[in-house]
């Protein structure tokens, strides 16, 4: 084995890392580093979560699991895990927050380490295999500027941390200097419990290294029982760190649908997907197929196209097989690993451009396995780093003479490819921003003196567990949330990924229930969809439209004069059904004239809660009297009779008689002829309001 120079191998670690930094500030800017500048990272998108998820963290109490979050989903706990806001280091400083400044935000150190990170770490990879010190450094740029990394920091910028996914490589490439028991366990143990604390998707790519890794020294000293010592105690340990993350608090949904949805498209390595200045971007199959972008960057590319030549010009029809894999075990084992991530990344459903060539049937239990990780595209990372120092590899093995040349001009090629990247992020992130939240009305300021919770109300009755995103804007979320926050405000909902759907559907219904009941939270502020129908001869609750935000709460704000974007809305026994955005809507579409029904199209829902009483229906339209109509609830379960009013082509009335309280109640019209039908409004009128 020959002896590893450490202090040379520290020296390129500091080059690559140095210009790791120097990268990331001329990408980034500085800005992004001062820790009590937070504006920009309320501008939206999934890193406005982050923060807020990293703020509600910092204020919530010491407890065990040590990575609980409260507030963000009262009465209930989650992990910091699941705000994708760095575990890692929001459990560092929050136990540093008594001696923080009270704005501090952590996400631009973790930018600038990460970038140094995956300079310094890919830079030491190259130094295993030549002993120029000019070339790990220069090959260190096209690791950190991987589009990859350029797309996910500050969008999803945990899973930008993609150094992690080097580190495993690392180890295996130096493998020969971690062959004892204590640095095999020490190194692994450490390299996945990093995984965790950062973001749960690398676990399972550094496991699937490792693997490999035993399988070579199985290969090489026909050891397993320690190597299953080390794979069992490293992800034991691992485990350890999820349970004290709080991984397993609560019952969060862990498992989601999307399966195959986020794959990777067979054309991803060569796909821009519109951040080439030289390539086209190329069809995908499916809307979320973004999460398996993998793009080379055509400097890459042309170091791919100087390997398939070599390996053509030195193809032996003659070789034997046998032998050849035998000598070259370390490749074949690459590639060994690439099919494995290839074929994960793809599945359920290969496709290639816009076409679906085979949907692999999976048994539920595999199916439900896999869709922890449903966002499978996001596998093609491994694949990309490992065939990116293969390539470079080549160079350095069959063209020592010209390897400075080349590498220099791909390196210089692959920074003009993703050059108008570049320009976006530093136009966007360089400049100080001021951000100005949505919630501008006083009547806020006033409204959180007396109240100490926000509660969501999306839909009236026990509705589904669908996020809130499907209901309000994500930034009235996020601008809620900050409200919450700088007001010592606790929300019973928030936007998260993987969050315990029922208990937040329960304690959401429950609220709903004591609204109906007339048994209102004074010191809540309820946040409402649209004004609910139900409550609307409610003696207990009044309705604000603030900052075009339905609220609803117990005190009577002064009238509209005294307050900016500010409306009390009067109540009356009148409700105008919602007909946009295709809402409730099979076989047709919402259009400037109305909502348009093709043959067999139905119009459905609110899904509103009604109190037992007789109601009037008035639809206005076009081609009215050739519809069908009925009212329902439970999912169509149960019909209630109607008797008509009066019908033509343009208005349809009927009034209905509830005899019991009713959840869920849907107001259907039906098309079953061959012309159109068109939905002007629809009004639902309270016979009982006035009695």
């Amino acid at each position: 084995m020959e002896k590893i120079d450490k202090k040379n191998l520290i020296f390129i670690f500091a080059c690559g890392a140095i210009l790791g930094l120097i990268s990331f500030i001329g990408i980034y800017g500085y800005n992004v580093l001062n820790v009590q500048y937070d504006d920009w990272l309320m501008r939206g998108g999934d890193i406005s979560q982050h923060y807020l998820g990293w703020r509600y963290y910092r204020e919530s109490n010491w407890s065990f699991p040590i990575g609980l979050i409260e507030g963000l989903a009262y009465p209930s706990k989650f992990s910091i895990i699941y705000t994708d806001s760095i575990p890692l280091f929001a459990v560092i400083f929050k136990v540093m927050s008594p001696i923080l400044p009270e704005t501090f935000q952590y996400f631009g150190i973790w930018g600038a380490v990460s970038f140094m990170l995956q300079g310094g770490i890919s830079a030491i990879i190259i130094k295993k295999f030549t002993k120029s010190n000019i070339i790990p450094i220069i090959s260190s740029l096209f690791f950190i500027y991987s589009p990859v990394v350029l797309q996910r920091m500050f969008a999803h910028s945990a899973l930008a941390g993609h150094w992690i996914i080097l580190c495993a490589i690392a180890i295996y490439v130096y493998k020969e200097y971690f062959n004892s028991f204590k640095k095999n366990i020490i190194s692994w143990s450490i390299l996945l419990s990093l995984a965790v604390s950062i973001h749960m998707y690398f676990v399972p790519m550094i496991v699937a290294i490792m693997f490999f890794y035993y399988i070579k020294d199985y290969i090489e000293n026909k050891r397993i029982k320690e190597s299953i010592i080390v794979m069992l105690s490293s992800i034991t340990i691992a485990l350890v760190i999820m349970y004290l993350l709080g991984a397993f608090y609560g019952n969060s949904d862990i498992i989601q649908g999307g399966l195959g949805i986020y794959s990777a498209n067979i054309n991803t390595l060569f796909n821009s997907q519109l951040t080439s200045k030289f390539l086209l971007q190329l069809p995908l199959a499916t809307s979320g197929q973004y999460e398996g972008y993998a793009y080379l960057g055509i400097g890459v590319i042309i170091l791919l196209l100087i390997a398939i030549v070599d390996i053509i010009d030195k193809f032996d029809m003659k070789i034997n097989f046998k032998n050849w894999i035998k000598n070259n075990i370390d490749l074949v084992l690459c590639i060994s690993i690439m099919f494995v991530f290839f074929i994960f990344a793809l599945s359920p459903t290969i496709t290639i451009n816009d076409k679906i060539i085979v949907n692999i049937p999976l048994p539920s239990f595999i199916n439900s396995v896999l869709s922890i990780f449903r966002a499978s595209g996001r596998f093609m990372w491994p694949i990309m780093y490992i065939l990116m120092i293969l390539l470079i590899v080549n160079v350095i093995n069959n063209h020592s003479k010209n390897m400075p040349v080349i590498l220099v001009i791909c390196c210089i090629l692959q920074l003009i490819d993703i050059s108008p990247v570049i320009k976006n992020l530093n136009l966007r992130f360089s400049n100080k921003i001021e951000y100005t939240s949505k919630l501008n009305s006083d009547a806020w300021e006033e409204l959180s003196k007396d109240h100490n919770e926000i509660i969501f109300i999306p839909i009236e009755g026990e509705g589904n567990s669908e996020i809130l995103s499907s209901y309000f804007d994500i930034d009235t979320i996020f601008d809620l949330g900050e409200y919450a926050i700088d007001n010592n405000m606790v929300m019973n909902d928030f936007y998260i990924g993987r969050r315990d759907s029922k208990k937040i559907s329960e304690y959401r219904y429950k609220q709903w229930n004591d609204l109906i009941n007339g048994n209102i939270n004074n010191n809540a502020l309820y946040i409402f969809k649209s004004v609910p129908f139900s409550l609307i001869d409610s003696e207990n609750i009044n309705f604000y439209k603030i900052d075009n935000i339905i609220v609803g709460c117990e005190d009577k704000l002064s009238e509209t004069g005294k307050y900016k974007n500010f409306q009390k809305l009067n109540k009356n026994s009148k409700y105008s059904i919602g007909l946009k955005d295709n809402e409730y809507l099979i076989n047709g579409d919402d259009t400037e004239n109305g909502r348009k029904l093709r043959n067999n199209g139905v119009s459905f829902g609110p899904y509103i809660s009604l109190s037992k009483g007789t109601y009037m229906v008035s639809i206005k339209g076009v081609n009215l009297d050739k519809a069908n109509y009925d009212v329902c609830y439970e999912n169509g379960k149960n019909t209630v009779q109607h008797n008509e009013i009066y019908i033509d082509s343009n208005l349809i009335n009927y009034e209905f008689t509830l005899e019991q309280d009713v959840i869920a109640l849907e107001i259907r019209v039906m098309n079953n002829q061959e012309e159109d039908i068109i939905i002007n409004n629809i009004i639902l009128e309270n016979k009982n309001a006035n009695k």
